[in-house]
């Protein structure tokens, strides 16, 4: 009888050494099931180790012999989890974060975007549990008014407790803080067999930024480049960020693939395709016969066309990411021109860069002299050419010449005596040359008495004429006179070498050419154009 006693209390006194599951567990589908399976890998008091036994260190350190650390254990025994990246830890971390991941497919490295922070009040089984700020982690299975059941390892089990396993462990709500983890996917493992993918794109030129949620344990994702398959890997995460702008793409066309996944259960497919294009710089050194242009791009070919004057007139392919375009040396003829460039690669084209200039006409003026007046002669490459003859500062001809050479033999004008300056200035598509003067005298022949000399007086000082109200307000009449005609055109050109200055009302009637720039001898052009009936009005 005495060994019977014995025996009942010997089995009393190793209960109370276990504690006693919690008879309040509440059953919840599909998490409890994976719990309970999971229970069957390490039931109530048993050792979370490679060897199934306890480690030598004491609780709350780390594994000194490897027995229990995570990546030990996983390697070991569930080689199947290698790819899940768990990261290494030991003692109670270790048992919690392989018990999150075994539930619900989620490395508790990426807690904050996997898993939602919920009250204590509103915990789950299977959420996962941070105690007393890190000192503890475990997996909640209930709890009541004043206490919190957990499964955990290195807990409150009765001592040895290095790396024990315990299934149903209480702790005091008053003695503890808890800090409660919702797995996103929670209700997808609880019984949803509806696997949803969502996709969002943030769009940028070197590449989208890519978000994937899902409600699955994980992902799988594809990027096609041009059409082919680039790179493609498993995620072990309900959510990830793509982004392709940190990632140096090439130019070309991209195509990115995602779907979710719970076992053998697959989402619909999510895509979002994308387009690299290739950068391109032009810079250009400018000179008075075409500029000089330099094109760089990422690409490998570029495509260049030149206008002028609004005709294409250069079109064609160039097989090379840089390339240097002289223009100095084409020997291009004036007028208003255009460069564009186009860069591209695996069939994308980047934006098109251009740069514009313009060719002035050029002109050249000789002169053969004779008393009677000199033979004169003037060719350009323009269209056509303005000129004017001047006696004594006064206008005695002029006009528009439609060629590009063209004589004139004053030794046949019979010209009077005096003082005389030919002014000379090509034009093209609206663009004039610089102005050529040729300065001759007419002098009386030899023999003829000298008129008496005329005393020289003090010159009066030149001052800006004060505007007058009264004053003519007609388009082209320069000097100011009521009416239009080749003095007015002479005025504006002694204007511009500084002979004798325009009045203010006379500055605003000779601007009679299009734009804001200042009084030029293209003013007095077309009003010697106008004269002649070139012009139908001014």
């Amino acid at each position: 009888m005495k060994k019977f006693l014995c025996l009942i209390l010997t089995i009393c006194l190793a209960l109370s050494v276990f504690v006693i599951p919690h008879k309040e567990t509440q059953a919840a589908g599909g998490v409890q099931a994976r719990i309970d399976s999971l229970l069957q890998l390490f039931p109530h008091l048993s050792y979370f180790s490679v060897d199934g036994k306890a480690c030598s260190h004491a609780s709350g350190v780390a594994c000194n012999t490897g027995n229990c650390k995570l990546v030990n254990v996983i390697n070991a025994r569930f080689p199947e989890y290698k790819s899940a990246n768990l990261n290494d830890a030991s003692t109670c971390a270790s048992f919690a974060r392989f018990a999150y991941y075994y539930i619900f497919g989620l490395n508790t490295y990426n807690i904050t975007s996997n898993s939602t922070v919920v009250s204590l009040s509103n915990a789950k089984v299977g959420d996962f549990v941070r105690m007393n700020n890190g000192a503890h982690f475990a997996i909640f299975l209930s709890q009541d008014s004043s206490y919190v059941y957990l499964y955990d390892s290195n807990g409150g089990v009765a001592d040895p407790k290095t790396n024990r396993v315990g299934y149903n462990v209480r702790y005091a709500k008053s003695s503890h803080t808890f800090t409660i983890y919702r797995a996103n996917n929670y209700a997808a493992i609880d019984g949803d067999t509806t696997v949803t993918i969502s996709l969002t794109a943030v769009p940028s030129p070197n590449g989208p930024q890519i978000t994937v949620s899902t409600n699955g344990t994980g992902m799988y994702y594809e990027v096609y480049k041009n059409g082919l398959l680039w790179v493609g890997e498993p995620i072990h995460a309900s959510n990830w960020i793509w982004d392709f702008s940190m990632w140096n793409l090439e130019p070309g066309i991209y195509d990115f693939r995602a779907q979710a996944n719970r076992g053998s259960v697959g989402s619909e497919v999510k895509s979002y395709s994308f387009t690299i294009a290739p950068s391109i710089s032009l810079s250009a050194v400018p000179f008075y016969n075409g500029p000089q242009i330099t094109v760089i791009t990422n690409g490998t070919w570029m495509h260049y066309q030149v206008y002028h004057g609004g005709i294409l007139i250069y079109d064609e392919p160039v097989h090379s990411s840089s390339n240097f375009w002289d223009f100095s040396k084409v020997n291009l003829g004036p007028g208003h021109y255009t460069f564009y460039v186009q860069a591209g690669a695996n069939g994308v084209g980047s934006e098109v860069k251009s740069y514009s200039f313009m060719i002035f006409p050029s002109i050249s003026l000789s002169a053969v002299p004779s008393p009677a007046g000199p033979q004169i002669t003037v060719t350009t490459n323009g269209a056509g050419m303005y000129w004017c003859i001047f006696k004594d500062d006064q206008v005695l001809d002029g006009g528009f010449s439609v060629s590009s050479s063209r004589t004139w033999d004053f030794a046949l004008w019979s010209l009077a005596i005096g003082n005389y300056t030919f002014h000379a200035q090509a034009s093209h598509d609206g663009l004039g040359s610089e102005l050529t003067v040729y300065d001759f005298v007419i002098a009386a022949p030899s023999g003829t008495p000298s008129p008496a000399p005329t005393p020289t007086r003090t010159p009066t000082p030149t001052r800006t004429p004060t505007p007058n109200p009264n004053a003519s307000k007609i388009r082209g009449d320069a000097d100011c006179n009521g009416v239009v005609n080749a003095a007015d055109a002479a005025a504006i050109l002694r204007h511009l070498v500084q002979l004798k200055l325009l009045t203010p009302e006379g500055l605003i009637n000779a601007k009679v050419t299009q734009g804001t720039n200042p009084v030029s001898a293209a003013d007095a052009a077309k009003i010697l154009r106008f004269l002649v009936q070139l012009e139908k009005n001014l």
